[in-house]
């Protein structure tokens, strides 16, 4: 069971790799990931933040985000993709961005990107030593995904919920019947 769940959680949270880029095919990393023909996806704004890590060039993928919305509860998914990209240099203003995040899926009632923002705010407040509020992402994040109906949104969410208990010694017998819930 534990190997099941290590994996669960790689898989969880590795995200998508960007796409190669060349000096034939690009002049700035960044220009491999802006989307032909449709409106940018998280995807993409993944791949903005990915691209600055790799080159060492943050600073810039944060604007970069900024200026795709990034910031604002209107603008989720590129505030999610900020959160990341602040996370190494300023943990407090990740964690708001995080939490602008979630409203915004909230608002725009998204469970899937909501899900993830919690995700990442449970993972930043347990690692503070806030389990109470950690906790209530984890709560949050299960009423969310289970309200969707989206079978991969809750097995998400119930690898999350899991991840909490085992890490904070809660119930272990509920972990499992969460692990159970997210494999089927």
């Amino acid at each position: 069971m534990r190997r099941w769940f290590l994996a669960c959680a790689v898989v969880m949270i590795a995200g998508p790799r960007p796409p190669a880029v060349t000096a034939q095919t690009a002049t700035s990393p960044f220009e491999a990931c802006a989307p032909v023909g449709r409106p940018w996806a998280y995807d993409d704004l993944l791949c903005v933040y990915q691209a600055g890590a790799r080159e060492r060039r943050l600073a810039e993928a944060r604007d970069r985000l900024r200026a795709h919305g990034a910031g604002d509860a209107g603008h989720p998914w590129a505030t999610l993709v900020l959160g990341h990209a602040t996370l190494n240099d300023d943990e407090a203003g990740a964690i708001g961005h995080y939490q602008t995040a979630a409203d915004g899926f909230v608002q725009s009632r998204e469970a899937e990107g909501e899900v993830i923002a919690r995700q990442n705010l449970r993972f930043l407040l347990r690692r503070r030593g806030e389990l109470a509020a950690a906790s209530r992402q984890v709560e949050l994040a299960v009423a969310s995904a289970a309200a969707s109906k989206q079978p991969l949104t809750i097995a998400r969410a119930s690898v999350i919920e899991a991840a909490h208990l085992v890490e904070t010694g809660g119930d272990i017998g509920r972990a499992q019947r969460s692990l159970a819930r997210a494999e089927r």
